[in-house]
């Protein structure tokens, strides 16, 4: 959740805890709150971070998990359009650059086979900024500041080289819908962007 828009350069400081544990069948969904604020001390963005850690079925249960953003049914009967973005060969290193992420899945196939995939990918943050960009272009808004919210589910990895297709939805007047797939796999789903007036 942004509370306002971010202005570039600007220092933030970061705060984190585990806010929700969950033991699940697969093992134990964790997730983390972070929130970070500006010279002022004032809480610029919140995050909710969920992962789960496969096999783990010892932690005990606590806190409570923040609002669900599952893909509404009624979404499915107000598609507003779609955009496709290619995601070229050197997505990976322009995004590490900035983000200083240099996970090596995206950059050694050797690694990427041993996580389970026979290709090279982007970040999944990277993924999602852009869905977040197509879905804003698809509704005809210029100006990302007025982005109050994005949240996704990460589905499978987006692959370098090729084409990823966004599908956007009307929720409410300032609420969208969103999924994206890549070579017919979906690679974001329960994707919902919410816009401040």
């Amino acid at each position: 959740m942004l509370h306002r828009p971010l202005t570039p350069g600007e220092s933030l400081d970061t705060w984190s805890q585990i806010s929700a544990v969950r033991t699940v069948r697969a093992g134990t969904r964790v997730v983390l709150h972070v929130q970070q604020s500006d010279a002022s001390g004032n809480i610029v963005v919140e995050q909710w971070w969920t992962t789960v850690l496969l096999g783990l079925h010892t932690m005990a249960d606590m806190g409570p998990f923040p609002a669900e953003h599952r893909f509404p049914d009624s979404a499915r009967k107000a598609p507003i359009g779609s955009a496709v973005h290619h995601i070229d060969e050197q997505l990976a290193h322009r995004y590490a650059d900035v983000s200083g992420d240099w996970s090596a899945h995206h950059f050694d196939i050797a690694v990427a086979r041993a996580s389970g995939f026979d290709f090279l990918f982007t970040h999944g943050l990277c993924t999602m900024a852009i869905c977040a960009h197509r879905v804003l272009g698809i509704v005809g808004v210029d100006d990302p500041g007025r982005v109050a919210r994005v949240a996704v589910r990460f589905a499978s990895p987006t692959p370098l080289g090729d084409d990823l297709a966004v599908d956007a939805y009307r929720i409410g007047q300032q609420s969208f819908a969103f999924e994206a797939t890549c070579r017919g796999v979906k690679t974001i789903c329960h994707g919902r962007l919410e816009l401040r007036s």
